[in-house]
């Protein structure tokens, strides 16, 4: 498969969440489940496709280029854990689908590129299990002159594997 660089394209997001309130019983309710849907679209991205072949006396490459759509829509559910009034902890497992529509497109034959390849238009589908969490914390009082301005900062990481990995893509090369 040849090695994918993708543009700068403009992606839009929306997400649904339902936080419980005090499932717990806790006084202070500090401690909120959470579940989310949520989508995200990256319309007609500029990509680029590259690979390099062995073409008998040595290593040539192609290139070519088209555009791609991607998006995805996920399922979530996690914890939330106010820690102190400053500092919210949350964890999270996912699970989704993610997609890239691609179009198709030709090569061209150089020099340096003896076996150029035809790439027919595709879908590229996988599902995405992932565990995640965030740190937040407040940063209201820095920024006491400004009057009650809200602002925070948050740390975030998460682990995703693939699976049910499906690829459209279909390549012809002359010769």
């Amino acid at each position: 498969y040849p090695s994918i660089t993708q543009g700068n394209a403009p992606t839009v997001a929306a997400a649904v969440r339902y936080t419980f309130d005090d499932p717990f019983g806790d006084a202070g309710k500090v401690l909120h489940p959470y579940a989310e849907l949520g989508s995200w679209i990256t319309p007609q991205e500029p990509l680029t496709l590259t690979r390099s072949y062995a073409n008998g006396s040595g290593t040539s490459t192609g290139t070519g280029g088209t555009n791609a759509t991607s998006w995805a829509e996920y399922g979530r559910g996690g914890l939330i854990w106010d820690a102190t009034a400053d500092d919210r902890l949350t964890g999270y497992g996912e699970l989704g689908q993610q997609y890239m529509s691609f179009g198709g497109y030709s090569e061209t034959s150089t020099a340096s590129n003896t076996f150029p390849a035809t790439v027919g238009a595709g879908l590229l589908r996988m599902g995405v299990a992932r565990i995640g969490g965030l740190w937040t914390h407040k940063l209201d009082d820095l920024f006491d002159e400004w009057g009650k301005v809200p602002v925070s900062i948050t740390l975030a990481g998460d682990v995703a594997q693939s699976f049910n990995v499906h690829s459209g893509m279909t390549v012809n090369v002359a010769g």
